[in-house]
């Protein structure tokens, strides 16, 4: 849409062949995962949300969006559903705090040090206090829930 919106007809184009290019591969996943095996399928998952990661780079797409299209046409019956979760744990544990990292080396701040610290002492606060008060919270909106059940 950026590119639609800067008149980039050359971003235009290079997107518009990912994307042709994209929904080619994306039918040739889905015909080849059928053959696999559930352990292949890992494997082959995994290069895929590289391969579409990467290439959706070359269009001046971010690398995000090719991950996330390529997460979106893999099905999840191709995989066992506890793997996944194990999965899921694994990169919540190691991929998350890397990218949110990087993501943050990339932010430029402009101000002063000051400004800094208090922005940062008021987002530590907001998650602190959320941290702090959801254990609180749940029990309590868990009884009311079961009282308004009771009275229904």
């Amino acid at each position: 849409m950026l590119a639609l919106i800067l008149l980039d007809w050359e971003r235009i184009g290079r997107q518009a062949v990912f994307l042709i290019g994209f929904i080619i591969a994306a039918a040739a996943l889905g015909w080849l995962m059928a053959r696999l095996s559930e352990n292949d399928r890992w494997a082959v998952g995994l290069i895929w949300l590289a391969i579409a990661g990467f290439g959706a780079d070359w269009p001046d797409l971010h690398t995000m969006v090719g991950a996330f299209l390529a997460g979106v046409v893999l099905d999840a019956k191709w995989f066992g559903h506890e793997a996944m979760d194990r999965l899921r744990n694994d990169v919540l544990l190691t991929v998350m705090p890397v990218f949110f990292l990087s993501t943050g080396l990339r932010t430029q701040w402009e101000g002063d040090r000051l400004a800094v610290l208090s922005v940062a002492a008021l987002l530590l606060m907001a998650v602190g206090s959320t941290m702090l008060t959801t254990p609180i919270a749940a029990p309590l909106l868990k009884r009311l829930g079961d009282r308004v059940k009771a009275e229904a």
